[in-house]
């Protein structure tokens, strides 16, 4: 067998495991803004309306402060298509989430191995498979086209390092073609489009510099689109940029940007599940984000994170790629820029207004994202033929590996236990909507098809996020309220009642 194909067939094995680990997410129900989402368009049914008439849905439905601003018609295109195929099957849904993840992962592996091929990018590409802080993002449908963002930057990083070792021009407009669908899902890429028209522009001969203007066209088109639609469309900005501008010119920002990357690197080492809410999203992270923390909370999850990092810092000493880091330093640039711009994203743009530690503890899914650069940053910065030479690599090559590999099971039992305990808590809701949705398909004929679910039944309570924007009263609607409008009615005008028992043992 070629020497290749082990490192590709062990991939396949870290896939398989990544999916058993998820696969008890299949019973979990649908979270914080997808029920929101799932609300606006309920009574929707044909593949238009929500494909391409929900495309500035958050325009209409102001789901945070900032979401007037933004403009994600490739977002809501996919979450339409998914809503106009699965409606309330949500097994499908978290379906999508996990093979995204894996798309990443195949895509994080694809780079690596550009970057230097070999059984370590399998190893690397298994640990981020297997990294239990991208549960809050892969088990969040609402966002589950943000994977395919990942994906296609993973692409134009690949594109990036190739263009340095080759200088094909034609990269470049690779690279603005998958950023200008990968702006449409993710306005971030806005911000990282800055780094990389930096990037082609000083690589660039100064005869062909003109050629990093394609990085811009995206850009160009991403604002006339959105102006557009603002103006003429969905006239409506809020009054939230005004406390964003502020938050800009803080004297709290510097350390809010220590903290958050404190957060970010240490969460994903030492992460720890603390919350799991009926209906909330899923929550890693310890009870403190003290300065001390996670010293002062003895855990395995601390054991483990500890020799995760004295490996890493063994192999970053032993084999630091200081031909690497001179030869390919602009890649390097372009990773760490675009890495801590997306934490500036993160403070500036999303928790000036509901303050730093809310807005770590409701947006866990900001893993993600740092840790794919993490990985490659890492992956880039150590030379592993250099580790391979090292005097004492025999013996410490079978304690990497075994490391790694518990590491990776370790992640693969804790995130299919996250998943378990997820989907345990949501049985009352779940046992609920399989009733409902299953009667509501049997009866949808029935032109005068009503029905009435008592509020006090199991699952059916009313959440701090059931609630429709535009009512008056801004009263809390219950699970069927929400999602079923067009069929809910008081009990006295309901054709269906439809009683606790009758769903309780399903």
């Amino acid at each position: 067998m070629p020497k290749n194909w082990s490192a590709h067939i062990f991939l396949i094995l870290i896939c398989i495991s990544a999916f058993w680990s998820y696969y008890p997410s299949l019973q979990q129900m649908p979270k914080h803004d997808q029920v929101m989402y799932l609300a606006s368009v309920a009574g929707k049914s044909d593949f238009s309306s929500l494909a391409f008439g929900t495309y500035a849905l958050n325009r209409t439905v102001s789901f945070a402060v900032l979401d007037p601003l933004v403009f994600r018609p490739v977002l809501y295109f996919m979450l339409g298509v998914e809503q106009y195929f699965f409606r309330y099957y949500f097994p499908a849904w978290q379906l999508v989430g996990i093979l995204g993840h894996l798309l990443v992962v195949f895509a994080l592996y694809c780079l690596l191995r550009t970057i230097r091929p070999g059984w370590p990018a399998a190893f690397s590409a298994g640990f981020f498979a297997l990294l239990m802080v991208d549960v809050p993002l892969v088990n969040w449908p609402n966002i589950d086209p943000y994977l395919v963002f990942v994906t296609l930057f993973l692409f134009i990083f690949r594109e990036c390092y190739l263009f340095r070792s080759d200088g094909n021009e034609r990269r470049v407009k690779i690279t603005a073609g998958l950023l200008l669908f990968a702006i449409f899902i993710n306005d971030a890429g806005i911000l990282f489009s800055v780094s990389l028209f930096l990037y082609f522009y000083l690589l660039l001969p100064h005869p062909r510099r003109r050629q990093a203007l394609w990085i811009l066209l995206p850009v160009v088109v991403y604002f006339a689109f959105s102006l557009v639609d603002l103006y003429f469309v969905h006239p409506y900005l809020g009054n939230e940029p005004s406390n964003i501008a502020k938050g800009l010119f803080s004297w709290s920002i510097p350390l809010n940007c220590i903290l958050v990357l404190k957060w970010l690197f240490l969460g994903g080492v030492f992460a720890a599940p603390t919350e799991m809410a009926e209906l909330g999203r899923t929550v890693l992270l310890p009870d403190t984000l003290g300065w001390a923390w996670p010293f002062t909370h003895w855990s395995p999850y601390l054991l483990r994170g500890g020799v995760f990092l004295i490996m890493c810092g063994i192999l970053f000493a032993v084999g630091t790629a200081r031909e690497f880091l001179r030869t390919k330093a602009a890649f390097l640039y372009l990773l760490l820029s675009i890495l801590l711009s997306y934490v500036l994203l993160i403070i500036c743009g999303r928790m000036v207004s509901r303050g730093i530690l809310g807005g770590l503890f409701l947006n866990c899914y900001y893993f993600y994202l740092f840790w794919v650069f993490l990985t490659i940053l890492f992956y880039a910065a150590v030379n592993w033929q250099k580790c391979f030479q090292f005097k004492y690599w025999e013996s410490f090559r079978i304690v990497a590996i075994f490391v790694t590999l518990l590491m990776m099971a370790a992640g693969a039992f804790s995130i299919r236990a996250v998943n378990i305990m997820t989907a345990r808590v949501q049985a009352e809701p779940r046992a609920l909507l399989t009733y409902v949705e299953g009667f509501v398909r049997t009866h949808k004929n029935e032109p005068d098809l009503t029905l009435f679910v008592p509020h006090s039944c199991p699952g059916n309570y009313p959440g701090r996020w059931f609630h429709k924007h535009g009512d008056p009263k801004w009263r809390r609607y219950t699970l069927i309220e929400t999602l079923y409008p067009q069929y809910y009615r008081p009990k006295e005008g309901a054709k269906y009642f439809i009683a606790c028992s009758d769903y309780a043992k399903q």
